[in-house]
């Protein structure tokens, strides 16, 4: 539900320059303030910093704002960027990143006189808009009520999306990264949806789409075709498998005494492909406390409140691999060992086969947020007792900083938003800065480096470079915190194109780099695995 602005709200608007600029809070007892408003959502940029969207002025007549924050917290943008429509109004219905660190923007577009229009913006590191100054229609009509229902990265620089229109007609569209439709001018037509359920829309390891509502199943394929339609099972998280297939959540029983969760992996046909299906993580599971499922560096975390050792709403996790062995034991792991209230779990993927698990402690004599970095194997790493990441409990969203820490985000106050950080130390608002980035060079005269293809990928990319003049060249590849991995290239070239085909191999999901080197002057860029 949306909550009525006061009237000092808007005046708070009125006054938005008086937000300084500042840095990562390094107390749980101050926040980094950086504007007012409501609705908020962060995305990561890639480079340890995030975007941060909001809906600013009054209820009736809200603006989307956007602000970027560099990896010390600061404002990287001269001023705050304001999403545009041909309406009076926008609401913002959710954001996505395109996968090369900028972001797609999805939000309603309307008036007192009309209804809510959906569109989509796409918005580039340095604040420019790249679909039209106005956004895109996600329906050429602009006749009817839309809704969004999901939306996901193409990983080519667009996206896919669902929505519903006035009729009740579920529809989904790809917009390619130059906003160009793709599938269909209107969209394709998915289903009748005369229900308020918000529906699921995942993208495989081998761009197949997958759309889930309720009990219904139905895949595409890059082009918009249909490939397969079931009715089974009614999931939970849906996650992309290595193979192209997915793995989701299944709930059974009756709360408090006998609910379980449950894992399934179906492969790219849909078919089962556990040979223990399904995977029983949990029982007395509390149902007030959404459990959840995310996957780290490479296997499957599952979390969830319920009974422990006869105490009630204990967090806990278990960690699965991608093959349904489990990794810890039988029961999972709990985060404390007493009744911390119906909060929230959140785990952080972090580097090296770490997870960052996040949770509120509240019971009902004190109320904040905790911390913890644990191994593959379930074990501690920032000492045994848990760190405070904030006194006060709204924060509403965590993101990985790219470095192995997370950028968390909330309101205080009503209505003042505030972003920080905490590193893979666990200490808050330590930047973590390496040798690699310290370094500068001149861009290398003579040499060019082109984006990998595919990127992200799971599998093999090519990296492509053209010289222009014959010389000793390396091509050399490094993990997120500049710590070198592969020699990929060292050798004499003559001037030319080259190509070099790379595997992922062992390496887990991340973001990693590739330099070139010519005569002591690189040229770095980014690539990312989702394995």
């Amino acid at each position: 539900m949306r909550k009525r602005f006061s009237n000092i709200f808007i005046i708070a608007f009125l006054f938005s320059s008086i937000f300084c600029n500042a840095q990562w809070s390094t107390s749980p007892s101050s926040h980094n303030i950086i504007a007012s408003g409501l609705n908020l959502n962060i995305m990561g940029d890639n480079e340890g910093g995030c975007y941060v969207l909001f809906e600013y002025g009054s209820m009736i007549s809200p603006q989307i704002g956007i602000i970027k924050l560099n990896k010390y917290g600061e404002k990287a943008w001269p001023e705050q960027v304001n999403i545009k429509g041909t309406r009076s109004t926008q609401f913002l219905s959710g954001v996505i990143s395109d996968d090369f660190g900028n972001i797609i923007v999805a939000y309603a577009d309307e008036n007192t006189s009309g209804p809510p229009l959906l569109k989509l913006q796409k918005v580039d590191k340095e604040g420019h808009f790249l679909w039209k100054d106005t956004g895109l229609w996600i329906d050429s009509s602009n006749a009817t009520r839309q809704t969004l229902q999901a939306i996901v990265s193409d990983g080519e620089g667009g996206c896919v999306v669902t929505w519903v229109d006035s009729l009740f007609f579920m529809r989904i569209n790809r917009i390619a990264h130059n906003g160009e439709t793709l599938w269909d001018e209107r969209g394709k037509y998915v289903m009748y949806y005369p229900i308020s359920n918000l529906s699921k829309l995942v993208k495989t390891t081998r761009n197949r789409y997958i759309f889930n509502l309720q009990y219904l199943w139905k895949w595409y394929d890059d082009q918009g075709n249909l490939l397969l339609t079931d009715s089974s099972y009614y999931p939970g998280n849906i996650l992309p498998a290595e193979d192209g297939g997915i793995v989701f959540e299944t709930f059974e029983g009756n709360w408090p005494e006998n609910y379980n969760m449950y894992l399934r992996k179906s492969d790219s046909l849909g078919q089962p492909a556990w040979d223990d299906y399904p995977v029983h993580i949990a029982d007395s599971l509390n149902v007030n406390a959404e459990p959840g499922t995310i996957i780290s560096n490479g296997y499957l975390v599952s979390y969830w409140f319920g009974y422990k050792n006869g105490i009630e709403n204990v967090p806990q996790f278990q960690f699965v691999k991608m093959d349904g062995n489990k990794i810890l034991q039988e029961e999972g792991i709990a985060l404390c060992n007493e009744n911390v209230g119906m909060s929230f779990v959140e785990p952080i993927v972090s580097l090296n086969g770490k997870t960052i698990f996040v949770y509120e402690y509240d019971t009902g004599r004190s109320d904040f947020i905790c911390g913890q970095l644990y191994d593959a194997l379930g074990n501690k790493c920032w000492g045994e007792s848990d760190i405070t990441i904030s006194n006060h409990p709204i924060v509403e969203q965590f993101i990985p900083d790219e470095k192995g820490g997370f950028i968390y985000s909330g309101v205080i106050d009503e209505f003042l938003i505030f972003v920080d950080q905490v590193s893979l130390n666990g200490i808050l608002g330590e930047v973590i800065v390496t040798g690699f980035e310290k370094n500068t060079s001149e861009t290398p005269v003579g040499i060019e480096l082109f984006q990998n293809y595919p990127n992200p990928f799971n599998s093999t990319t090519r990296i492509e470079y053209n010289i222009t003049s014959g010389g000793n060249v390396k091509l050399i590849l490094y993990n997120i915190l500049g710590e070198k991995l592969y020699t990929l290239v060292n050798r004499f070239q003559y001037p030319g194109t080259y190509s070099y085909y790379f595997s992922a191999g062992n390496l887990s999901s991340g973001v990693y780099l590739y330099r070139i080197y010519e005569n002591n002057k690189y040229i770095t860029k980014k690539m990312v695995i989702l394995n």
